[in-house]
């Protein structure tokens, strides 16, 4: 296997151990490389999660840490209430259904097993087996804005439960996406039921590694759902019939706050 480049051997980042990433990074060897450091995790006590860091991200960390008091509380609290993601999404979903109606925009969740099987057929979903944003990302960063500690990294998140990597790295909590408190309960369930691991993270984006897709389809309906309520802009962009054959067919789930 071909590994990514690394410019610096290790640092400490957010109280995690981080290695950062060359300026040219392929898309190819950095799912490698984090499939790899998942088994060394595993074996290790820790997880894997890449973080494109520029100045806004370490804000957002910077300002949700600051309102717990410290990062240590933040854990703390956030740990110590982190059950009831499944919920916690179907309350979302309903509040949406709600929305829809009120403004007769019910057409936004319709949902239909042709279209859903045409989408199967036709691959009219986006099969995601590779962790997409990575380059864009790190060409933005390290090309244009490499001050102060800005960069790629792949961060070893000294926590065994990947759930736990977004309380060491709380970017969350900006636009539409979930503040921290929601962001650990809906990511211990998604881990816990579907083995979905947080795996990328940059200013707008989020992204889940599966190792396998979710081939069910009354389950992958179900996580349509959860994931309009987690992110709605895929809505506009496709719907739920989309959004349902990319879970049946993609090993990476993705999120875009815009």
């Amino acid at each position: 296997m071909a590994k990514p480049p690394i410019r610096i051997s290790s640092m400490e980042l957010f109280g995690c151990e981080a290695l950062r990433l060359d300026n040219d990074p392929n898309i190819d060897e950095l799912t490698e490389f984090y499939l790899t450091e998942r088994q060394k995790g595993a074996e290790n006590g820790f997880s894997p999660i890449i973080l494109a860091l520029d100045r806004r991200v370490r804000w957002m960390i910077e300002s949700n840490v600051s309102k717990y008091g410290s990062a240590e509380k933040l854990r703390e609290e956030v740990f110590a209430d982190s059950a009831g993601g499944r919920e916690l999404l179907q309350r979302g979903f309903e509040d949406l259904k709600k929305q829809s109606a009120a403004y007769g925009e019910e057409d936004t969740l319709a949902e239909d097993d042709e279209t859903l099987d045409q989408y199967l057929k036709t691959g009219g979903g986006v099969k995601q087996t590779e962790l997409w944003s990575v380059s864009e990302c790190a060409e933005q960063i390290l090309n244009d804005h490499d001050t102060d500690g800005n960069g790629v990294y792949l961060v070893r998140v000294p926590a065994a439960e990947p759930w736990k990597a977004a309380a060491w790295l709380p970017f969350c909590g900006f636009n539409e996406c979930p503040p921290v408190s929601e962001m650990i309960k809906i990511c211990r369930f998604w881990f816990e039921k579907y083995g979905a691991a947080p795996a990328f993270i940059s200013g707008d984006i989020m992204q889940f590694w599966l190792d396998k897709p979710i081939s069910d389809r009354k389950t992958a309906r179900e996580i349509s759902h959860q994931h309009a309520v987690f992110c709605e802009e895929f809505l506009a962009e496709s719907g739920l019939d989309s959004q349902t054959a990319d879970i049946m067919t993609s090993n990476v789930w993705s999120f875009w706050w815009d």
